[in-house]
């Protein structure tokens, strides 16, 4: 049953790899997580000025499938996507045979090697993922191939000169060295493995990738946050506001 497929990747997700004590409550909200998809569908076309009727998507990261079936259930996009790993795959494989979406758009492949010819795409999803990715500079490059001109690419991703980390929720002291930060997640009770697929991208660190490449604008979204009270929310205003460090990144990137 396609629910309990959903439930057991994310029990695995959430509470093998991550360790996350409120585990169970993520969970059973991913089973819904078209409910949460449906505000980022109608954020995103706000934000880039896309019609997305009839037009032509690409997800990186494609994961279970939630935005998948808004954009094309909801909007009429003509969706595609990649999802390497394979637990995830199969379950958006088995949303679109249920939808009547066509699964062949859905692939297995990674950000940094995609089959798509040039010029495919009107719009290019990439929601948490860029952190994960082996390759950050040729996945952008990728992305940037794909797209046609005037088509853009919204990137969210977190900013690791913030010292937290939205995959275990805690602090996460990412200028010390790695292995230093896998100590400190042990300390925490957390299992460090997830650690190794974490790139720890900055703003400066994309924007040095940004800013070597021709033939595409780009721009930095940075919206207001609310942070917990105590001394958590205190320390987060306080990066924010005396330096101007916020805990994501949001970009969209046009071709030109």
């Amino acid at each position: 049953m396609l629910e309990e497929k959903i439930r057991a990747y994310y029990t695995r997700y959430y509470r093998d790899t991550c360790s996350l004590s409120d585990w169970q409550p993520r969970v059973e909200a991913r089973l819904h997580e078209e409910d949460q998809e449906r505000d980022r569908a109608a954020y995103i076309q706000k934000l880039s000025r896309h019609d997305f009727r009839g037009e032509k998507h690409c997800i990186i990261g494609a994961g279970t499938g939630g935005l998948a079936m808004v954009l094309a259930k909801e909007y009429g996009v003509d969706v595609y996507g990649v999802e390497p790993e394979p637990q995830a795959s199969a379950i958006i494989q088995e949303k679109c045979r249920t939808a009547g979406i066509e699964a062949s758009h859905f692939t297995g492949e990674y950000a940094e090697q995609m089959s798509w010819p040039d010029n495919t795409f009107d719009l290019v999803h990439c929601f948490t993922v860029l952190e994960h990715v082996g390759d950050v500079n040729r996945a952008l490059d990728e992305m940037i191939r794909i797209i046609k001109p005037g088509g853009a690419i919204s990137i969210n991703t977190p900013n690791y000169a913030f010292p937290y980390d939205g995959h275990y929720k805690v602090f996460l002291p990412t200028f010390l060295p790695r292995a230093m930060c896998s100590w400190y997640l042990r300390l925490r009770g957390k299992n460090p493995a997830f650690l190794r697929t974490i790139n720890f991208l900055t703003e400066r660190s994309i924007n040095r990738l940004l800013s070597e490449k021709s033939g595409i604008r780009w721009l930095r979204i940075y919206q207001p946050q609310v942070h917990d009270a105590g001394w958590k929310g205190l320390f987060s205003n306080y990066l924010k506001f005396r330096w101007g460090i916020y805990a994501n990144q949001e970009m969209l990137i046009v071709k030109m």
